[in-house]
């Protein structure tokens, strides 16, 4: 007896407009706390390489050859950098939590664009998406990607934060290829991102002239 056929594949469902406006201007707020959040932070990891590289030049047997003070004010020079250093730390550490934050929210987003996905009925033939739409399955696929994106940035900023932040010495050209790691943000696909963005946007502008 042969099998049964298997089904073919419900072809995608279009996108229900009103959630493409939400979820278009929720990814713009979220990737805009991102990237704000990535430049400050950047800021702040340099600041904190700079104060580990100066602590390095506190040491006795460093800073008796660089300058004529006594140990006193090698104890206040060391002690003011230290300070400075946990502040910086406590930066990073703020800034870390903002790009979770953009991160959860984003994911947040994703998880109502799945569950209009489950609830939205699958288009039939005789009504096929035009080329100016978007599937809502596409939406959900881009979040996915820049999810993605923003989950091993987010990883591998944790792990160069704490490679920066442990109380070891380390080479300045080592302090060097953590803050690149962390500056650059080889994950974050920027010119993906701008497309699913303009995607939207291309889509939503085409919806409100058509109603018009």
């Amino acid at each position: 007896m042969c099998a049964s056929p298997l089904p073919p594949p419900s072809p995608a469902a279009p996108y229900p407009p009103r959630l493409l406006k939400v979820v278009s201007e929720s990814l713009n707020k979220c990737i805009d706390d991102w990237e704000k959040a990535s430049s400050a932070g950047s800021d702040a990891a340099n600041d904190l390489v700079n104060a580990k590289v100066a602590l390095q030049y506190a040491r006795p047997e460093v800073y008796g050859k660089a300058s004529e003070g006594g140990e006193l004010q090698r104890e206040e020079f060391e002690a003011d950098l230290c300070a400075r250093a946990r502040k910086t730390v406590e930066r990073v550490q703020t800034y870390l939590e903002q790009l979770f934050l953009a991160y959860e929210n984003l994911r947040k987003v994703s998880a109502i664009v799945a569950k209009a996905a489950d609830m939205t009925p699958r288009k039939t033939k005789d009504r096929p998406i035009k080329s100016t739409q978007i599937s809502i399955d596409s939406i959900e696929e881009w979040l996915h990607e820049i999810l993605s994106m923003f989950r091993k940035s987010l990883m591998l900023k944790n792990v160069t934060f704490d490679d920066i932040a442990v109380p070891k010495e380390g080479s300045r050209e080592t302090y060097a290829l953590y803050l690149s790691a962390w500056v650059m943000e080889p994950y974050i696909e920027t010119d993906r991102i701008s497309y699913i963005k303009g995607s939207m946007e291309a889509a939503l502008k085409v919806d409100g002239e058509i109603k018009k």
